[in-house]
């Protein structure tokens, strides 16, 4: 979190606007779901917020879906698992 501008010095997670909050979406052969999920977490009114989305070796679409996702919002992060690791 380089260049960031802490409302209380010493505080991490809280920017100009509000705490910054994580929201982590696990992705498992979810094409069905997925666009909606995204489009729901993206139109809420809190905007200070990032967005990790942990692909765990989708067999389905799913990575296209979260390639067109990461191209319109710039608050998404990416994780991709090469083998699936499943709950652990």
């Amino acid at each position: 979190m380089a260049n960031v501008s802490y409302t209380q010095p010493g505080k991490r997670g809280f920017l100009e606007n509000g705490p910054l909050v994580s929201i982590i979406v696990p992705i498992y052969n979810m094409e069905k779901y997925l666009s909606r999920c995204l489009d729901s977490i993206i139109k809420q009114t809190y905007k200070n917020i990032e967005i990790i989305l942990v692909n765990d070796a989708s067999t389905d679409s799913s990575y296209e879906i979260i390639d067109r996702y990461i191209e319109m919002d710039d608050r998404i992060k990416y994780v991709e698992h090469i083998n699936n690791r499943g709950l652990f």
